[in-house]
């Protein structure tokens, strides 16, 4: 069609030069030149233009979008292998905190069995440590004072006092406070004349003649010792000195007193080992 239209172009221009005079005929060649060269383009469009040309066109389309889809493929696979990986990172992570928590368990299973094996050891070694119970012998070390803070009698620094405990080998009072002490313990003591040596029996004052005393016997405070009717050992301390006659007191030398014991309890054995036992005082 283009080509049929450029022929009747070129006709008409024909009928169009033949009624121009002399002087267009320059501008007439001119325009023929240039008739002839849009033919010749016309042509040349023409040869590139068969379908062939579109054919491989669409055909050339098509590595290019089999190249984008790889290039998409690539993209997008990257992306999925970080967020695989982002995933077994977290599985790792979280089985290492699991396995973290399983050992924090386990340490802290382990600390408290200890504790508890500790706890049960160190009651096991308390109920073994022997007390002071009746039935037991112990050996203790003293100081007794008066109310006047004077010592009235110590054993520190010497053999120290054995007694069976219970046995009523010593004064109530003193024996009831050391109940249930272990070995090395110490304890300062108050104890009543109730719980002592008793209260003063007037009763017990006796007065005899001078005579009967050897004279080094005469003066107040001198313990004697003798025996009754019945043979029985008793125990004495001249109270009073008068012009012929001496007031004997069989009273303990203690009773009606206040007594203050500071006392250690040194060793505790079973009675089977028992030492032989004395009293705190004469």
């Amino acid at each position: 069609m283009k080509l049929c239209f450029m022929k009747k172009w070129i006709i008409v221009g024909s009928l169009v030069c033949s009624f121009m005079g002399s002087g267009s005929k320059a501008a007439l060649s001119e325009l023929q030149h240039e008739e002839n060269a849009a033919v010749e383009t016309t042509k040349k469009d023409a040869a590139h233009f068969p379908s062939v040309s579109h054919t491989k066109e669409v055909e050339g389309s098509s590595p290019t979008v089999e190249t984008n889809k790889a290039e998409a493929t690539y993209a997008e696979s990257p992306i999925k292998e970080d967020e695989a990986a982002d995933v077994d990172k977290v599985k790792d992570e979280a089985a290492q905190t699991e396995v973290h928590k399983k050992e924090d368990s386990s340490i802290a299973t382990e600390e408290s069995q200890k504790k508890e094996d500790a706890a049960i050891s160190s009651e096991t070694l308390e109920d073994k440590e022997l007390t002071v119970s009746d039935g037991k012998v112990v050996s203790l070390e003293y100081t007794l004072m008066l109310e006047d803070k004077s010592v009235a009698d110590s054993n520190v620094g010497s053999e120290p006092l054995n007694y069976v405990h219970g046995s009523q080998d010593i004064i109530p009072g003193l024996e009831l406070a050391l109940a249930g002490m272990k070995v090395g313990e110490s304890k300062h003591v108050v104890v009543k004349p109730d719980n002592g040596y008793g209260p003063v029996d007037q009763e017990k004052f006796l007065e005899i003649s001078k005579d009967k005393l050897p004279p080094d016997a005469l003066k107040v405070g001198t313990p004697l010792q003798g025996k009754n009717a019945s043979g029985t050992v008793v125990n004495a301390w001249v109270a009073e000195i008068k012009d012929d006659k001496v007031i004997l007191n069989f009273n303990h030398r203690l009773a009606g007193k206040t007594l203050y014991f500071d006392v250690k309890v040194v060793d505790i054995k079973e009675v089977d080992e028992s030492a032989k036992s004395t009293g705190v005082t004469e």
